[in-house]
């Protein structure tokens, strides 16, 4: 049985409690997950790619097209992903066609804050490694913001910073294991399909979407962590 916790939790129980909505829900979003992954993998499974120059205007439009298409569906499916769980960990039934409507209705506000958010992380390890590192944490909780907590992109940018604010080293903390996992296991992945692109693909598709709700469930319990922070700290200063 889970249920999010109402006061404060330290690192160690955030994990516990991740682990324990993880086992609630993994078998339930594994569809889902998979669906996810496999839209992010279609550019290399179609071959879809600016690697190539386009023989022509028409050609690098249909190409920037297709991109914009499959970045779309691919963040539209993680969206609902991160709906399903968060209904789930509520104890409520989660019917899928449902979060997909919520969804498509918020779609402009997750493409402009993830567009916002990536290309300031990309500046930030463009310049040096810590300052990407800052940003991403400032910025984890935007897309959950806007599913969730239905805010505009701009609101949740400026609300994902206040919540991580003063508590970026407790988030990171907390963050760092779901991200180390993800790398051994991406690492592990490329080893192991050295140059067949096909093989990557589908061996990413297959392991993630057993990992990715775990990562999901850290964000979701340390999301509902640091608003108990927030409140808590509002309260103290009255």
């Amino acid at each position: 049985m889970f249920s999010f916790a109402n006061t404060v939790q330290s690192i160690g129980e955030v994990l516990a409690d991740s682990f324990k909505l993880y086992r609630l829900t993994v078998l339930k979003v594994f569809p889902i997950a998979a669906l996810s992954l496999l839209m992010g993998a279609i550019p290399n499974l179609s071959g879809i790619s600016f690697s190539t120059p386009a023989p022509n205007t028409a050609a690098l439009i249909a190409l920037v097209l297709a991109l914009v298409v499959t970045l779309l569906a691919a963040l539209a499916v993680s969206a609902i992903l991160i709906q399903g769980m968060y209904v789930l960990a509520l104890g409520r039934e989660n019917k899928w066609m449902d979060a997909a409507r919520v969804i498509m209705s918020k779609l402009g506000s997750i493409f402009c804050v993830f567009i916002f958010s990536s290309t300031l992380m990309v500046l930030g390890f463009t310049a040096l490694f810590f300052p990407g590192v800052f940003v991403s944490i400032l910025l984890l909780f935007c897309m959950p913001l806007v599913i969730l907590d239905h805010c505009g992109w701009m609101d949740a940018i400026k609300k994902s910073c206040q919540l991580v604010w003063g508590y970026w080293w407790n988030t990171f903390f907390v963050m760092v294991m779901p991200m180390l996992v993800s790398i051994f296991l991406i690492a592990a992945i490329t080893a192991i399909a050295k140059n067949n692109q096909i093989l990557l693909a589908v061996m990413n598709v297959v392991v993630m979407s057993f990992f990715t709700p775990f990562f999901y469930a850290v964000l979701l319990v340390q999301f509902n962590n640091l608003k108990l922070k927030q409140s808590t700290k509002a309260v103290e200063n009255t």
